[in-house]
């Protein structure tokens, strides 16, 4: 998902600059995107068996199954740390990126060890989901050489020392008139967290003609069948080939039923390459909503205001905005990390 597509979309423009290895884990998952392998052929990567992974992974975790462990991954850092400690030597620096939090210990177990330089990425404001676990986290963020903030707003809730490196996008996409004389609203991702307000946006535009919902990625087997008969869904489309399908839109959907008051999701950022407006769904009063206005990129509604997004549409209809693109590519982000580690 989001944070594979980042790690990859990094070392690509880092290998460019300097040597290193890659660590990961071989597990089992809901989605695979092997293109990314593309952009890490040249790479030496060396994925190390999570035990937990292969047996229970596999399934977008619920609010419910999340709780069972503190981290799942805990038995993959200690494979992990054997590993490493007994087949790399002369490591002059460790950059982690996280979540989970078991890559952060990791990081830090690794450069006591090593007595090398660490940093670490956060990419989201989650951590652990458990206070006694967040204080040791916290600790170790405080030891490290280094953090690199995937967004503005998770510098301002940690208050740590570090530089803020966003998400990117690789290339700019500028708009052109369609044949599709439809209006096009698309969706991408999953439905966790957004399930309700999803459903609520697309029967409010049940009566709306000439509109064609598009979702990409991942359908909850809950879904009410109205729904999946309003929507065009395409499945899960690898990276590589979801921009072809962006470029079609009149507008990015993006909702939430709840989500992290400094959280800001990582299509936000890659939508901000393209031309095309951003209707956001989701709480009020939260970063998201403040970063939405600052760069000019849409509409943002609260939860109960929902039917508002009907009049928000029909006007587009009328008279299709564009808004400007901003934000930084993959290499100019790996460019600023390249320069920040350099100075470590």
């Amino acid at each position: 998902m989001s944070g594979s597509i980042r790690a990859c979309m990094i070392s690509k423009y880092l290998k460019e600059k300097m040597d290193f290895i890659i660590i990961s884990s071989k597990t089992k998952h809901w989605v695979y995107d092997k293109t990314l392998l593309e952009e890490v052929k040249n790479l030496e990567v060396i994925r190390i068996p999570d035990p937990l992974g292969l047996l229970f992974g596999g399934k977008i975790k619920g609010d419910k199954n999340s709780k069972i462990f503190i981290d799942s991954k805990f038995i993959w850092r200690f494979f992990s740390e054997i590993y490493i400690k007994e087949k790399l030597k002369n490591v002059d620096l460790i950059y982690v990126s996280s979540p989970p939090p078991s890559s952060i210990i990791l990081g830090y177990k690794l450069k006591k060890f090593f007595n090398s330089k660490l940093v670490i990425e956060l990419r989201d404001e989650w951590l652990s989901k458990n206070k006694r676990m967040d204080e040791k986290i916290f600790e170790i963020l405080k030891k490290s050489e280094g953090i690199v903030y995937s967004y503005e707003s998770l510098k301002e809730k940690f208050k740590l020392k570090g530089i803020v490196a966003e998400h990117g996008h690789e290339e700019k996409f500028f708009y052109k008139e369609k044949e599709n004389k439809n209006f096009i609203i698309f969706y991408t991702g999953t439905l966790k967290n957004s399930l309700n307000s999803f459903i609520k946006f697309v029967r409010t535009l049940k009566n709306l003609k000439n509109v064609e919902i598009h979702y990409a990625g991942i359908l909850p087997e809950n879904l009410p069948m109205d729904i999946k008969e309003r929507i065009k869904f395409h499945g899960f489309l690898p990276y590589k080939n979801l921009k072809d399908f962006l470029k079609k839109a009149d507008l990015f959907l993006i909702s939430f039923d709840k989500i992290g008051e400094y959280t800001i999701p990582s299509r936000f950022f890659e939508y901000l390459g393209y031309e095309i407006p951003i209707l956001c769904i989701g709480p009020k009063g939260i970063y998201f909503e403040k970063i939405l206005k600052e760069r000019n990129k849409g509409f943002y509604i609260g939860l109960e205001e929902i039917e508002n997004s009907l009049n928000i549409i029909e006007n587009l209809k009328k008279e299709k905005i564009r808004v400007k693109t901003n934000g930084i590519t993959w290499k100019e982000c790996a460019e600023i990390i390249y320069e920040y580690i350099k100075g470590i």
